[in-house]
């Protein structure tokens, strides 16, 4: 889980707008910017390194060294990116710089291993309520994700962001009574959903009763008229 540092090279750009950023993307170029404590600075890169770039982050966090014309370079994680759903086409991308000596904050996925004992043994479902933590970390100690083992998780337990594994340099920094994976009753669940079926049928029958019921009454009033 050791930190995954990537390479993307930029360049600046001065020039804004919407018809800038169309002729960016028509050429292949994909209209960026990327903020930090040095302020905001507008730039682009090639669309296909961008993609190449993503295969390998794929569903880790990484810290991506960005390289602009010059050939200087700034450390930052990505925190955006608008892409058409259409036409495939990635309209923007937002990157945060970051400092080597300073904490950040950032989101990591949270990757399950094993199967849970209370669904292999005890015919429980596993239910993830939370897929991502937050941590506050330096670069150089941000992993790729937490693991979280649910081998020995049984049938009404659950793993809260207090039970997640002790990573060096990393805090947690979400409520430590979160939960975020859990181990339910599959049988409980079905004779929950049974019963609740079980209610509507019979409020339907009650309902029915009651407006042939009405209905009854409604023709008996129309004979005592006549």
């Amino acid at each position: 889980m050791a930190m995954k540092q990537l390479k993307l090279a930029i360049v600046s750009r001065n020039d804004v707008g919407r018809g800038v950023c169309n002729r960016l993307r028509a050429a292949g170029r994909i209209p960026a910017v990327i903020y930090g404590d040095s302020g905001v600075r507008s730039l682009s890169m090639d669309d296909k390194e961008f993609r190449l770039l993503l295969r390998a982050k794929g569903g880790s966090a990484s810290i991506i060294q960005v390289i602009d014309e010059s050939g200087k370079a700034a450390l930052s994680i990505l925190k955006d990116m608008q892409k058409d759903p259409l036409t495939d086409c990635f309209l923007h991308v937002d990157l945060q710089e970051v400092s080597e000596n300073k904490e950040m904050h950032v989101t990591l996925p949270v990757h399950v291993k094993g199967e849970a004992f209370g669904v292999k043994t005890e015919g429980g479902m596993l239910v993830t309520t939370k897929m991502q933590v937050e941590v506050r970390c330096l670069p150089k100690d941000l992993p790729e994700y937490i693991e979280v083992d649910v081998t020995n998780l049984k049938v009404g337990e659950s793993i809260h962001i207090k039970n997640l594994p002790v990573v060096s340099g990393v805090t947690y920094t979400e409520n430590a009574e979160m939960p975020l994976i859990s181990c339910t009753s599959g049988v409980m669940e079905e004779e929950t959903a049974s019963a609740g079926a079980e209610g509507a049928a019979a409020e339907g029958a009650a309902a029915g009763g009651e407006e042939k019921k009405s209905a009854e009454g409604a023709e008996a009033n129309k004979g005592e008229k006549k």
